[in-house]
């Protein structure tokens, strides 16, 4: 198996050790399995490249959009009431992002961009606020241009990581 320098990256973050051990910074680089095959990384030839996705994901105002389409899907998960309106109107439920995987803010921002759940979700968020004992009814402050745009830009960046990682294989 080949041993990706990336894969370290996201190792190291999200603190997945058995996966990959890594040695004085610019030692050797194992995979766990059976291969036997290590890469020796030289520290003065390598370069760390933060990730782009997650580096765009705290731009303020990608950081708004993402943080508050996640409180509108919280407000559907937290409620048994609204979220069974929202699935008998739009068919189908709001996906959450899980905060240790980028491309789950994209999957979250496709499903809650969809023409029927974004027009859905609009207006159970309304309908919610205005019955009493509704309580901590988020409001969705970005517009359908603004998530779709978010979404095409954040669809290329996965297209790439995508052929990257079949070219790695």
């Amino acid at each position: 198996m080949q041993t990706k320098v990336d894969d370290l990256h996201s190792s190291a973050e999200h603190g997945d050790s058995d996966d990959y051990t890594q040695q004085d910074r610019g030692g050797t680089v194992s995979d766990n399995e059976d291969s036997g095959e290590n890469l020796i990384l030289d520290s003065s030839s390598v370069q760390r490249l933060p990730c782009t996705v997650h580096t765009l994901q705290q731009m303020p105002a990608v950081e708004k959009i993402i943080k508050n389409a996640a409180g509108v899907v919280g407000f559907f998960h937290r409620s048994l009431h609204w979220s069974c309106e929202l699935k008998k109107s739009a068919c189908v439920g709001p996906l959450a992002a899980c905060p240790t995987s980028w491309n789950s803010s994209l999957i979250m921002l496709r499903r809650l961009v969809k023409e029927n759940m974004l027009r859905t979700v609009t207006e159970l968020l309304t309908k919610a606020k205005n019955i009493k004992g509704t309580r901590l009814v988020p409001r969705l402050t970005a517009t359908r241009s603004q998530v779709e745009d978010l979404v095409s830009l954040l669809d290329i960046l996965e297209e790439a990581t995508n052929s990257l990682y079949r070219l790695m294989e």
